[in-house]
C-alpha cells in the first residue's frame, strides 16, 4: 500500500496555491489550462445543460491522467476511498 494525501502546492499556471494529491510524497499536479478552465466556465453559463457533460468531462479526463500516474485503472470510488483511508494499492 502506498500513502496516498492532498497536499497543497503552488501552481504557476493559475499563479496561486492549490490542493493536489500526493502518492509516497510524489505529486500529482494535475490541473486545467486557465484558458480552458474559462471555457468551459462560459460553456456552463450559456448553455446550463451542458453543466454535467462538461463536469464529467473534466472528471473522466483528471481520472484518466491519475491512472496513468500510478500506473493502474481505478474507478472514482476507489480513488475517494483511497484519499479517506490514505492508503492506495
Amino acid at each position: 500500500m502506498r500513502k496516498i494525501e492532498i497536499v497543497q502546492i503552488h501552481s504557476d499556471e493559475m499563479n496561486k496555491t492549490v490542493n493536489a494529491l500526493s502518492v509516497d510524497g510524489l505529486v500529482f499536479d494535475w490541473c486545467m489550462e486557465p484558458k480552458e478552465f474559462e471555457h468551459a466556465k462560459s460553456l456552463i453559463e450559456h448553455h446550463k445543460g451542458m453543466k454535467e457533460s462538461i463536469i464529467l468531462s473534466i472528471t473522466n479526463h483528471f481520472l484518466e491522467s491519475f491512472c496513468e500516474f500510478i500506473g493502474r485503472k481505478i474507478t472514482l470510488n476507489e480513488l475517494n476511498e483511497a484519499i479517506l483511508n490514505g492508503q492506495i494499492e
